[in-house]
């Protein structure tokens, strides 16, 4: 029987010493766009690291996390073994608390997401701020409420910002920096990092001793509940710390940029306002889902798709194999990058460089399979997508029905695609409406 033959994939040689490092630096969307155009969909950017940018082989990929591939370090490289290690603890307690995540439960909580959004909103009200900063201060607390309801909410967002600043600062080089390198950045970020571990395990042992009170209900006791297979104290952590680190960073991205597409579109804005009219009625139901507002969410996945946050995942190969024609060695690395796939003209029934909610309006999927991929997929898909799509959309359709934005910057403040995928300093004013205030 003949085998099919395999082979490794080529790519830029890069500079002598460095690589394709200035070169992807320097621009880094571009950098793999005319890759692809040279190399193909699959291509080497290094030694020990290739990207694969095919709907098809980036499911692949994904789907067999845990089994042929690693999931990405969250923080820094370390050994393999602690990295399999975290990706059976965090997998045990995602398929452990799966069945108390429903959408019933994350719709009791859209009315205090919409109530936290127009506080953080009306506190900065006709000031200029940092539009990602001020979303972070959205996005923490709901987080921290998500995972733990009201209880100690503004000291443990207020730890989760600094752990993420400090960690940001080393996860935004296109390098990998390992935990022990004795340098300030790195030694700040460890710390900062431990620090917010230590908080979250002072939480878990405490609702240990003396339960999860009812209005502190959320992860923190649906972990707890567990009753076919508890989880232990490190597991839970570990959970919380994943999901906190997440529903910070991401989701606020995601509302930087419907900041900016919200100041440039009118026609948007005057339509996502009709449709959520009675918004506090509607998030008090305890009915409340992203498709209640069906344009609303249409414009949540058109930003998804256009300025997906995490712009590229990275896995790590546990053991030589293949993917379609190529071959791939233990140890060695493949990105994906949701970026690329979601603005190839290959994979979108309409132009995909076009921003157009109505494509998610048709009827129809606009996309080749697997060619959307917001929140990964495979075992490692965003442990709290429902909720992140919940807040998205209330936090959209409150920012278009009660507020006028004007940005101040946005002529220089271009596309970063670094750990996140921003428009890097974007400033603006929030004002609330005569009609909500």
């Amino acid at each position: 029987m003949e085998t099919a033959h395999r082979r490794r994939p080529g790519g830029p040689r890069g500079r002598l010493g460095i690589g394709n490092l200035y070169e992807y630096d320097r621009d880094r969307i571009g950098f793999l766009q005319r890759s692809q155009q040279e190399y193909g969909d699959v291509f080497r950017y290094s030694p020990s690291t290739s990207f694969v940018l095919e709907p098809g082989l980036t499911h692949e990929i994904l789907a067999q996390t845990n089994r042929d591939f690693g999931a990405e370090s969250f923080l820094f490289s370390g050994t393999r073994a602690a990295l399999e290690e975290f990706t059976k603890v965090a997998w045990t307690g995602r398929r452990a608390s799966r069945p108390g995540l429903n959408p019933k439960t994350v719709a009791l909580l859209a009315n205090s997401l919409l109530d936290r959004f127009r506080a953080v909103a009306n506190s900065s009200n006709e000031k200029e701020v940092d539009v990602f900063d001020l979303m972070c201060q959205f996005t923490s607390g709901a987080a921290v409420n998500f995972c733990f309801g009201e209880q100690n909410a503004g000291t443990l967002a207020a730890t989760l910002d600094r752990t993420a600043t400090a960690i940001d600062a080393v996860t935004n080089s296109s390098l990998t920096y390992p935990r022990w390198l004795p340098i300030p950045r790195v030694r700040r970020a460890v710390k900062a990092d431990q620090m917010l571990r230590n908080v979250l395990s002072a939480q878990v042992y405490e609702a240990r001793q003396t339960g999860v009170s009812s209005d502190a209900a959320g992860l923190l006791q649906v972990l707890l509940s567990v009753a076919d297979e508890p989880l232990k104290d490190d597991v839970i952590v570990e959970i919380l710390h994943a999901v906190l680190r997440g529903a910070r960073g991401t989701p606020a991205a995601t509302l930087t940029w419907a900041v900016r597409e919200l100041s440039l579109r009118p026609d948007i804005v005057s339509r996502i306002a009709a449709e959520a009219r009675g918004l506090e009625t509607l998030t008090s139901s305890g009915q409340f889902s992203s498709s209640s507002l069906p344009y609303t969410e249409a414009f949540v996945k058109e930003l998804l798709r256009v300025y997906p946050p995490a712009w590229i995942l990275e896995r790590e190969v546990r053991h030589d194999t293949c993917l379609g024609e190529w071959e791939f060695t233990a140890g060695e690395r493949i990105i994906v990058s949701p970026l690329i796939v979601h603005h190839d003209s290959r994979w979108w029934s309409s132009s995909p460089s076009t921003f157009s909610p109505e494509r998610w309006l048709s009827g129809t999927m606009p996309h080749a399979r697997h060619a959307f991929l917001p929140f990964g997929g495979g075992p490692r898909v965003c442990f709290g997508r429902q909720f992140a799509f919940l807040e998205l959309t209330i936090a959209v359709a409150a920012l278009a029905a009660d507020y006028t934005i004007q940005i101040t910057n946005l002529d220089t403040s271009p596309t970063a695609p670094q750990s996140l995928l921003l428009p890097r300093g974007l400033r603006s004013r929030i004002q609330c409406r005569a009609s909500y205030a």
